[in-house]
């Protein structure tokens, strides 16, 4: 048997079910599934959400259907922490195509 294989069940059989399937609602529609591609470009990192428009039979995406990149961040910057360790309220932000793509 080859380790892939081997590898692969093994993951399957400790994979732990968080939710029962009649507990999970089906999703509205067409599925989107996003990806979240992540590079370093010298002092920065450049980050995008894209969405694949179409996967090749070898399941290679071939083409976007839609990308957002993601304002560079230097590789240096940091989140101020503080000694505040109560919870805050969520961080809303919003994300949308750009129309100069």
């Amino acid at each position: 048997m080859k380790p892939r294989v081997v590898a692969q069940g093994a993951i399957a059989q400790s994979q732990v079910q968080m939710f029962k399937p009649e507990d999970i609602p089906p999703p509205p529609g067409r599925r989107r599934l996003w990806f979240l591609l992540v590079r370093r470009n010298g002092d920065t990192v450049v980050a995008e959400l894209s969405r694949p428009g179409g996967i090749t039979d070898g399941g290679r995406i071939n083409v976007w259907e839609q990308r957002i990149i993601l304002a560079p961040i230097p590789v240096g910057a940091s989140v101020p922490v503080t000694a505040n360790t109560e919870e805050t309220d969520p961080v809303d932000i919003d994300v949308a195509p750009r129309d100069d793509q």
